[in-house]
């Protein structure tokens, strides 16, 4: 992910995933991080960090920097709350698949991915406030 990021964007948060083959290089230049994890699937992390729940708790918790940007370094990000052993992981993480395989914007995915994140939250109750912040 980018160290900066903009929510005067459209994708913001716009956390990536990149599952190329393990003899292809990989490098990540200056402002940029890499997130692994031995514990839970990464595309259910990236799921919930692209989602409004994720841009909202973003913007609660990051450095914010002028009017729009937000500085996300890595104490934010491990930091940042997963709901653990989710009945709705899988979920999130086809919509995942689904949305890189597309590689387009896809309004009802994003939907049914804020659906489950604010479901995985147990935030519905919340949702308007959420999605409109």
């Amino acid at each position: 992910w980018q160290e900066m990021m903009s929510d005067s964007l459209e994708d913001f948060p716009a956390f990536t995933f990149d599952s190329g083959s393990k003899d292809d290089l990989k490098m990540v230049l200056n402002t940029a991080y890499i997130l692994c994890s031995n514990r839970l699937d990464v595309r259910y992390i990236l799921g919930l960090l692209n989602s409004k729940v994720g841009a909202f708790i973003i913007k609660k918790n990051v450095v914010k920097l002028g009017n729009d940007a937000y500085r996300i370094l890595d104490q934010y990000v491990e930091n940042f709350p997963v709901p653990k052993k989710s009945l709705l992981e899988p979920q999130i993480i086809e919509l995942v698949k689904k949305r890189l395989s597309d590689n387009t914007p896809n309004k009802i995915l994003e939907e049914e991915l804020n659906r489950l994140a604010l479901k995985a939250y147990e935030l519905e109750e919340y949702a308007d406030y959420i999605i409109s912040s």
